[in-house]
């Protein structure tokens, strides 16, 4: 793995975690009130495969660090159950690296609990291949009441969301990934600079590389996109295209940083799915740009919840009371930058009255979400 540097030297990064915040509260949301389809909405899975230790070092937050993708789920899981009575979000994350797996459980513990304001979160310190079963197995509970419309088979088919995201291809296995469980969407952030390097090798005779490869697509669909003069985007077409299970299978590039090339690779058999996928990497390309018009960054979302508080610490208002004050943000703006000031301990938001209690002072750091 490269040596960790501030999430600002890493535009990748931030592409990758403006867009799963907005995907994972996205998803949340259009399955959470799917009520009327053959499938029991009232428990989703989130599943991060590669989690890390949930922070990255930043320069420019006020606490030296922001969300990690796994943090980022959990607090999508949080919004959606106080949205969504009745529905549980479970997360779970895993990474090989025991002492990692110890620091990310460390850094969550303060959010887990029961629902709605806690997250049933569980991570584990092992390869993500060898936990696919255990939460296969917790997918497949059915000891709860049918909360949607059950279909011909009366069976629950939970929907879940797989996030793939290693470094190299060396732990992507395209069979496993071909038997998650019925109604799994999966995103891969796949490392095109890794994949082209093992190609280059592989085309040279490397026979443990090129059985690697293998193992990633399935098949020999990475040689010829790999030996293209530009090949980034059609090597991870071609990724996508090796899993016909799913009906729509789409490929966007992540901003670069320096050499690092990476695609997200978007699996689904939702059609809602794909328009949902691509605005996210839309509007996570767009943040903190001169084009982003009303998309806020996290940076900016951190920032403004500064503001906000100076404004407001120690009163309790709605959204649409705060909204004439701060004529530059929308109210959906506002709504958002609250989540975010909540989530850096300057107040408590209620989702369901659209209502912010500012604190009088900032809460003191305890735990990721105290």
């Amino acid at each position: 793995m490269p040596a960790e540097k501030n999430v600002e030297q890493r535009r990748q990064t931030q592409h990758k975690l403006e867009l799963m915040e907005r995907y994972w509260g996205a998803w949340c949301t259009i399955l959470a009130q799917a009520t009327t389809y053959p499938f029991c909405p009232t428990h989703l899975w989130l599943v991060d495969t590669h989690a890390g230790p949930g922070r990255h070092d930043s320069a420019a937050d006020p606490d030296g660090h922001i969300e990690g993708t796994p943090a980022l789920a959990a607090l999508a899981a949080r919004a959606a159950q106080r949205r969504f009575p009745g529905v549980t979000v479970h997360v779970r994350a895993t990474d090989k690296e025991k002492a990692v797996a110890e620091r990310l459980f460390a850094v969550m513990k303060p959010l887990t609990g029961d629902p709605p304001n806690a997250v049933d979160f569980k991570v584990a310190p092992c390869d993500w291949v060898s936990a696919v079963p255990w939460v296969q197995a917790e997918i497949a509970k059915e000891d709860h009441p049918h909360g949607g419309r059950p279909g011909p088979s009366g069976r629950h088919d939970h929907r879940s969301l797989w996030f793939i995201d290693p470094f190299g291809v060396e732990s992507i296995d395209h069979k496993v990934i071909e038997g998650l469980p019925v109604g799994a969407e999966v995103i891969v952030n796949l490392d095109l600079m890794g994949a082209l390097r093992d190609a280059g090798k592989a085309r040279k005779g490397d026979a443990p590389m090129r059985e690697l490869l293998r193992t990633a697509f399935g098949s020999d669909a990475w040689e010829a996109p790999s030996a293209l003069a530009v090949p980034h985007q059609a090597l991870a077409d071609a990724f996508a295209n090796t899993f016909p299970r799913w009906r729509y299978r789409n490929a966007y590039l992540l901003r670069a940083t320096g050499s690092q090339d990476r695609a997200m690779v978007h699996l689904t058999d939702a059609k809602t799915a794909v328009p949902a996928f691509a605005r996210a990497v839309k509007d996570a390309m767009r943040a903190g740009t001169v084009i982003a018009g009303r998309v806020l960054s996290a940076q900016q979302k951190d920032d403004a919840a500064v503001t906000l508080f100076n404004l407001f610490a120690g009163q309790s208002l709605t959204a649409r009371e705060m909204a004439p004050f701060v004529p530059r943000y929308s109210l959906d703006q506002v709504r958002t930058i609250c989540r975010t000031a909540e989530q850096n301990r300057y107040g408590r938001w209620d989702e369901n009255a659209g209502a912010m209690e500012w604190f009088v002072e900032r809460a003191p750091e305890k735990g990721l979400f105290d």
